[in-house]
């Protein structure tokens, strides 16, 4: 129990032992650096929302560094608070967010398709699936889920000061996190809502909840990693053997 803190407050499902960090003075951030947290999120939906020309191959690079730096920032040397080591315990746990979340989309997607409702491919499908390509997404959904967290972390610190409820706090900052993280896949999915909403945002539960359990960044970048990774590969076999 950590602090005398009310273990009500605490979802069954979470490790009771560690809290998230920042949201309630744990440790504390000045308004300099919730402000600096709140740049490099808004950076991250600049990039992808504003139409200016980037060079693609650069793009992984400052989407991730936008939330990165500002996350190493916050930390204060003290990583461990966003960064752990993978535990060999969390390996169960990773493989069962990825069936998850793979049972949802595809029922999701049956779903979708019988409404007529089923998107187009992701457009990045139509890149070319090259060494330079699979560097660039490692390090994007590295950003992608530093973006997520840091929103989360912010909405959470805001609601909890509003509420003094933990609970609501995280399920408010979980919702407004990953719709919004849907929707900053429009472009992607050329506009289809429906689907960006159900199955990229309310979708990102299955690999948002590794991090919900043990509050470690690096675990639910492995499952955002296999997720996005292995349709991906099938992708870069077609394009190598022409499958």
């Amino acid at each position: 129990m950590m602090n005398g803190e009310n273990m009500s407050d605490f979802f069954k499902f979470e490790n009771e032992k560690i809290d998230f960090p920042f949201y309630k003075d744990n440790p504390f951030l000045s308004t300099k650096e919730w402000l600096v947290l709140l740049a490099g999120a808004l950076t991250f939906i600049g990039i992808l929302a504003v139409p200016i020309k980037i060079d693609p191959n650069l793009t992984p690079f400052l989407l991730c560094l936008s939330v990165l730096l500002p996350s190493l920032y916050v930390c204060k040397g003290k990583f461990k608070l966003l960064f752990r080591k993978v535990e060999r315990k969390d390996l169960k746990l990773i493989i069962i967010c990825l069936i998850a979340y793979y049972i949802y989309a595809i029922a999701m997607g049956f779903v979708l398709d019988y409404l007529n409702m089923a998107p187009g491919t992701n457009v990045v499908f139509n890149e070319k699936m090259d060494i330079v390509f699979w560097i660039g997404a490692f390090i994007q959904l590295l950003g992608e889920e530093l973006y997520k967290v840091s929103s989360f972390l912010i909405i959470l610190h805001v609601i909890f000061k509003i509420t003094h409820k933990r609970k609501l706090s995280v399920i408010c900052g979980v919702i407004i996190t990953l719709l919004s993280f849907g929707l900053l896949h429009y472009n992607a999915y050329e506009g289809a809502v429906v689907h960006i909403i159900l199955t990229i945002g309310l979708g990102g539960i299955f690999y948002f909840y590794a991090y919900l359990k043990t509050k470690n960044v690096m675990v639910g970048y492995i499952v955002h990693l296999l997720i996005d990774g292995i349709p991906f590969l099938f992708a870069t076999l077609v394009q190598i053997f022409g499958l």
